[in-house]
């Protein structure tokens, strides 16, 4: 792992900031408290579409937060995530990798719900985390590119003390 990620990093909290569809992702600002409050260094992954949210992350969080957006293929992002202390992380593929190696997942829902059946295997590993009592979710199966509500409750009322206190526990 050293050659991928630098000294300081070598024990971290994987962040996973993308996901295919806007409604399933948390504003840069929320995430970028997230990562200011982790205790410890954070990498964040996701692919080269998500690299310049990343860089907006790192610049509000600090020194501490790594961008690895874009930079590391598939099986190196895997690699990291078999090797973080835990994973935050939307409802996307590196969260079914993180249960795949077993790791402890916070996972954060935004239109879609766990229960359409693709939480995290081995969900006991898991803490997710949700908006419940919304009547307009789930708006989706799969996502948006906008909340069709125009709202985004889902997203900017999930409790962001929450994952930060699970991130640091």
């Amino acid at each position: 792992m050293t050659e991928l990620l630098p000294a300081s990093h070598q024990r971290f909290i994987a962040v996973v900031i993308g996901a295919q569809h806007a409604t399933k992702r948390l504003p840069v600002d929320k995430l970028a408290e997230l990562c200011r409050n982790i205790k410890g260094s954070v990498v964040l992954l996701g692919g080269p579409e998500d690299k310049e949210r990343a860089e907006e992350i790192t610049n509000a969080a600090g020194i501490h937060v790594l961008n690895g957006c874009g930079r590391f293929k598939l099986d190196e992002s895997a690699f990291l995530i078999s090797k973080a202390e835990k994973v935050v992380t939307h409802d996307t593929g590196l969260m079914h990798i993180a249960a795949a190696f077993n790791k402890p997942i916070i996972s954060v829902w935004g239109n879609t719900v766990p229960e359409f059946g693709m939480y995290p295997y081995k969900a006991d590993h898991s803490q997710m985390i949700q908006v419940n009592g919304l009547s307009c979710r789930p708006c989706s199966k799969i996502g948006f590119n906008t909340c069709p509500k125009g709202h985004f409750k889902c997203m900017n009322l999930i409790n962001l003390n929450q994952i930060i206190k699970e991130s640091n526990a």
